[in-house]
């Protein structure tokens, strides 16, 4: 969890596997016994929490918004937001600006 919050922009389970000296599926089951969640449901979490506090806090674009929590992606990014939070970012920006 640790190395996600530092590294959500490029964080990969083979990078973290390969630091550890594990196996991608040791790993990939040690963190979901840890924590009850995938490496991928904690990094888009992480990602997600940060492009939150960015579109409440800042003027910044979306779409340079997206690029700074990691994502290559415009539209995956704007699915996987609406999924989560059943509004689109800009709806999110509008509801929770905070500047």
């Amino acid at each position: 969890v640790n190395y996600i919050d530092i590294n959500y922009k490029t964080a990969s389970l083979t990078e973290l596997a390969e630091k550890l000296c594990l196996s991608l599926s040791s790993l990939s089951r040690l963190v979901a016994n840890k924590t009850g969640k995938s490496f991928r449901e904690l990094l888009q979490e992480k990602r997600f929490e940060i492009a939150m506090s960015l579109l409440a806090e800042t003027n910044l674009s979306i779409t340079d918004i997206v690029v700074a929590v990691g994502y290559e992606n415009n539209s995956f990014f704007h699915r996987k937001f609406r999924e989560r939070y059943h509004m689109s970012p800009k709806e999110y920006r509008e509801k929770n600006r905070r500047t």
